[in-house]
């Protein structure tokens, strides 16, 4: 066993005591870090406690140094959720607000996993709640696709106009929520004393309702049903997907299998300029994406709106992939 991975396995064992006496032999602590180029200080950010962060950070370990996929030691702390963790990194913090690879910041990961101290910490500390990844999403579109009402209810507290927030692609709070079929923040967000904006469209002319209309969810539509005011009523949205568009929203990869044998061109695209490669990443199917890649399926075909399927593909991925 490696220096750095005895050190490792000290602060996942808890080992405050054996860690630091450790620790002080060990003259290279600040350029230890583990496989993925994590530094100890993740490690003891994710796994160990408060009093062992405070140690590194005094033995001159960034707060926010990146590692695995630009995540800081703050990022880590964010997913954990200890809120006593997140104040000591913060007592030697450069920002408020390091950004991962994506452009998530903590407060996107505390909104999105529902650490509402995390997330009140930051914000009485001055962090934005309206900072956008390299998406444009906020903190609200990460609760919102999360399902994590409290979140919504801190942030609409703290700044009422982030419900009705765009991202890169305009979609809203309403779109997310519906988009994941998340009953409990559709209800809420409808059920609020002012009415937030019914029929927005995002960058593919898509108002909420075309994601009700996809939905299976009953309570969703009907609740939608209920909400849409007299001589504001539109039918809800259809869609007619091009045949194998439609297996690949199902994930029925036999019967997908079927319709390439029957000649179906991989590559058809449906009115919005849109292949089966698309569909598979905005729907976040990745076996499906696969497996129509080795199947020849074009990942450089732009749609109406210039995006590729990898572009949806990584814009659709709300949960940043923090490594302990």
């Amino acid at each position: 066993m490696t220096k750095s991975d005895h050190l490792f396995s000290l602060i996942r064992n808890g080992d405050i005591e054996e860690f630091q006496a450790e620790a002080d032999k060990c003259s290279e602590l600040r350029v230890l870090g583990d496989r993925w180029g994590n530094s100890i200080l993740h490690r003891a950010a994710r796994r160990g406690t408060s009093e062992t962060c405070r140690y590194l950070v005094k033995r001159g370990i960034s707060v926010t140094a990146q590692g695995d996929g630009g995540a800081t030691p703050m990022h880590a702390a964010a997913a954990r959720g200890d809120r006593s963790i997140m104040e000591t990194l913060l007592e030697s913090a450069s920002t408020l607000s390091p950004i991962n690879a994506k452009g998530i910041t903590p407060i996107h990961i505390a909104a999105g996993s529902g650490q509402t101290d995390i997330l009140e910490l930051l914000l009485d500390r001055g962090a934005p709640a309206d900072t956008g990844d390299k998406y444009g999403r906020q903190a609200v579109h990460f609760a919102s696709g999360a399902n994590q009402l409290q979140v919504m209810k801190i942030l609409a507290e703290y700044d009422p106009q982030c419900l009705e927030a765009p991202d890169y692609f305009a979609q809203r709070p309403l779109h997310w929520t519906l988009a994941y079929e998340r009953a409990e923040a559709t209800h809420w967000l409808l059920e609020r004393d002012k009415p937030i904006e019914m029929f927005p469209r995002d960058i593919y002319g898509r108002s909420p309702l075309f994601f009700a209309n996809l939905t299976k969810n009953e309570s969703i539509t009907s609740r939608l049903k209920e909400s849409i005011r007299s001589g504001q009523e539109q039918p809800f949205e259809k869609y007619s997907p091009p045949p194998l568009h439609a297996t690949v929203q199902c994930g029925d990869i036999e019967a997908a299998h079927e319709l390439l044998e029957g000649g179906v061109d991989i590559n058809d695209k449906d009115s919005l300029g849109r292949t089966a490669l698309h569909i598979a990443a905005f729907e976040q199917k990745r076996g499906m994406y696969d497996w129509l890649r080795e199947h020849h399926a074009d990942d450089r075909i732009r749609d109406d709106y210039a995006w590729t399927p990898l572009t949806l593909l990584s814009y659709r991925s709300i949960k940043p992939n923090c490594q302990d």
